[in-house]
């Protein structure tokens, strides 16, 4: 018989979500009827690179992600609150927001990354969450969608189960 290993089942089963704290909005009627789709992909949280591999830039890692996704955050923010226009936002996880939790792709080609694991996780999850926020401060009706990609699946599954269980009220 053969059995499965999931060593983030028992993470997730055991894990409580930061206590929730309500975005303070500044939402206001919107204009319009249009539909804002928003793509939120390749973010590859971990993702460790140094001059050699990037055009114009010293280095890569887990700050300088978190950063883009913050800076990410208020031009959407901006670009919702001056067109005025959206009657609803739809969010897209399109994949590879973990770059990996082992070191390794899910086909197994070995990468450079760090943190790994669950500090990882957490590290991403607090940054998603700020992201969301960041939108549901302009606007309160936010749909999301997500998918896997070819980096982490599990670790894009993780960060977004632990990202709907923290806003599933």
């Amino acid at each position: 018989e053969h059995q499965h290993v999931n060593p983030f089942e028992s993470f997730l089963e055991n894990w409580t979500p930061p206590k929730y704290i309500p975005s303070k909005t500044n939402v206001t009627k919107y204009k319009g009827n249009k539909e804002l789709i928003i793509g939120a992909t390749d973010w590859h949280y971990g993702l460790v690179a140094n001059e050699r591999y990037l055009y114009n830039q010293k280095e890569w890692n887990l700050e300088s992600t978190k950063k883009v996704v913050a800076q990410y955050a208020q031009k959407l923010k901006s670009h919702i609150t001056e067109k005025n226009c959206y009657k609803a936002v739809k969010l897209w996880f399109g994949g590879d927001l973990i770059h990996t939790l082992n070191g390794f792709t899910d086909k197994g080609t070995k990468l450079e990354a760090g943190p790994l694991g669950e500090e990882l996780l957490t590290q991403a999850f607090d940054s998603v969450v700020l992201f969301v926020q960041e939108l549901l401060s302009v606007h309160n009706d936010i749909t999301v969608y997500a998918c896997s990609g070819n980096h982490s699946a599990l670790g894009d599954y993780v960060l977004v189960k632990m990202l709907s269980l923290y806003f599933k009220n």
